[in-house]
């Protein structure tokens, strides 16, 4: 349900212990005595690291005061886990969670850059000596888009800017009274860091529930003593997050899965699917029966016309007699003709770089080394593990990143930078210099900060808004970033580079076919204006 209805549905939420040491109580509605939170330490311990322990964020992003972390800055958390253990309540004010049934497992986490793509997760059922139910998880998707989605008017944070959100994991039965184990955990295949912080299951008594979505963070704790906490209204049960989809090259499409539960107690109907703009559509065919207690995932498309932000509101019409039609906000970015070059050591990829064997990265003096990796959702997937980072302040470092304009498709161009979050030691002035084939001049930019990529804005573009590089076809274009000011604390750093072509058609409609704008001035010192300097060129072996 978008609302979900207090007469219909209730849910019970286990926080991460707040202070293992302090032995604070779990801060939890409807607390059970017998329920608890439980940590393992990672195996092995990273060079230079406090302990192997679990260690405490805290602020208002959280449920509760804090979430939990490991390892402290660097390392593996490789065999560490979270263990929530608790039961269904027998009895509860509303007396709705007293049942063996059909529940929703859901995930909260804050929006982080840094939380781990592929932790795993398992359902235990007391007893039972088999998981109910395991999984992997990214730990990313709780925030994943709520940036945009803010700036688009569809998300407001209740209590911080890093809000993240409650994430459906799974659907299974639970038996009321009897212990539940969920656990979250790290193996080999998880990098840092692994995050933890609340779960909650929820419950509805409706004969055909139709549930989906992420949903918004409130504060659900009225806290006058732990033990006697009480369930008030909570942004879980209001709001159901949208969905941004990743940007697409105008003419191409995206995917993106939206699981679909029946919380219900019999078999649910979806008898059709729609968006209305047009760029957002269904494949799948009609009608889709979900039985209860199981899920469908359904393919949702997105294709943009042009280069264009778009946000629809995607319809699902079913039988589910409290929401016959339920909304999802959707929301994507189409854009031109793009491509993405990828600084590293030699082991990640470009994505569609232009050039074949002309394509290429490369760095001077020697002693770059790798760092924390843009937020950036690169298009091939662990594409884009580290960045690049130069620490030595007796040389000026340089960086390269060459490409081939096709024959085709000189333009006016737009580049952008995306490297590490927030980085607090990233250059504040940096330079980057354009050579490009047949054009005299250099084009440079001078006094670009390297700080402006955060979470919400990931892309940072050179030279500032409407700035835009002449980038033409017949040989090698290079873009040079370097750091005249580079000093301790002041590091040129590199990762992503997107050269996106500046849309070459109109992207308005107008009434009339012409529009005359009258004789126009040319100013002489426009190519000054620009930011053109004398030629310069890079050869660099």
């Amino acid at each position: 349900m978008h609302h979900l209805i207090h007469q219909h549905h209730k849910w019970f939420t286990v926080d991460n212990t707040p202070n293992l040491a302090g032995g604070q109580t779990n801060w939890e509605v409807d607390r059970d005595s017998t329920d608890g939170y439980y940590e393992k330490e990672p195996s092995t311990v990273g060079s230079g690291q406090p302990g192997p322990g679990w260690f405490t964020n805290t602020g208002s992003a959280n449920v509760g005061p804090d979430h939990r972390r490991t390892p402290y800055t660097a390392g593996s958390p490789s065999g560490a886990w979270a263990k929530y253990i608790f039961n269904i309540p027998t009895q509860t004010q509303q007396n709705i969670l007293d049942t063996d049934d059909y529940y929703i497992l859901y995930y909260y986490l804050q929006q982080s850059g840094n939380a781990s793509p592929n932790c795993y997760i398992t359902v235990e059922r007391f007893g039972e000596g088999v998981y109910a139910d395991s999984l992997r998880h990214n730990q990313m998707l709780n925030g994943a888009g709520l940036p945009t989605l803010q700036q688009a008017g569809l998300w407001r944070p209740t209590q911080s800017g890093a809000d993240g959100s409650w994430y459906p994991l799974t659907i299974l039965r639970l038996n009321a009274g009897a212990p539940v184990i969920v656990t979250i955990g790290a193996d080999t295949l998880t990098p840092a860091f692994l995050r933890v912080d609340a779960v909650r299951v929820l419950r509805s008594n409706l004969p055909r529930d139709l549930e989906f979505g992420r949903r918004m963070k409130g504060n659900p704790w009225q806290v006058t003593n732990p033990d006697t906490t009480r369930p008030n209204m909570d942004h879980f049960a209001l709001y159901r997050v949208g969905e941004v989809f990743p940007e697409v090259t105008a003419g191409e499409t995206a995917e993106k899965k939206v699981r679909l539960f029946n919380l219900g107690d019999s078999v649910l109907t979806i008898y059709n699917v729609y968006g209305h703009t047009g760029r957002f559509y269904t494949n799948d065919p009609m009608p889709i029966r979900i039985n209860p207690g199981s899920y469908y995932d359904l393919t949702i498309v997105f294709r943009p016309y042009q280069e264009e932000f778009i946000v629809d509101s995607l319809a699902i019409e079913s039988d589910d007699p409290e929401e016959p039609v339920a909304y999802l906000h959707v929301a994507g970015q189409g854009l031109n003709y793009n491509f993405i070059m990828n600084a590293s050591d030699g082991s990640e990829p470009h994505w569609r770089a232009p050039g074949g064997d002309q394509v290429l990265y490369q760095e001077t003096p020697a002693g770059w080394v790798n760092s924390v990796a843009s937020p950036y959702p690169f298009p091939i997937p662990g594409g884009n593990r580290n960045s690049r980072v130069y620490t030595g302040t007796g040389q000026i470092p340089y960086a390269i990143y060459q490409f081939v304009i096709p024959d085709t498709l000189g333009g006016d161009y737009i580049l952008e930078y995306s490297g590490p979050a927030g980085s607090p030691n990233a250059a504040t002035a940096a330079q980057i210099d354009v050579v490009t084939p047949f054009f005299a001049d250099t084009q440079r930019v001078t006094g670009f900060n390297q700080r402006q990529v955060t979470t919400a804005l990931v892309w940072a573009q050179i030279g500032g808004p409407g700035f835009t590089f002449k980038l033409n076809p017949g040989g090698p274009t290079q873009v040079i970033f370097s750091n005249p000011g580079q000093a301790s604390g002041n590091f040129l750093r590199t990762d992503l580079l997107r050269v996106r072509k500046v849309p070459t058609h109109p992207q308005i409609t107008v009434a009339q076919r012409t529009i005359a704008f009258g004789e126009v001035a040319v100013d002489l010192i426009e190519r000054e204006l620009q930011g053109n300097y004398r030629r310069t060129n890079y050869n660099w072996k």
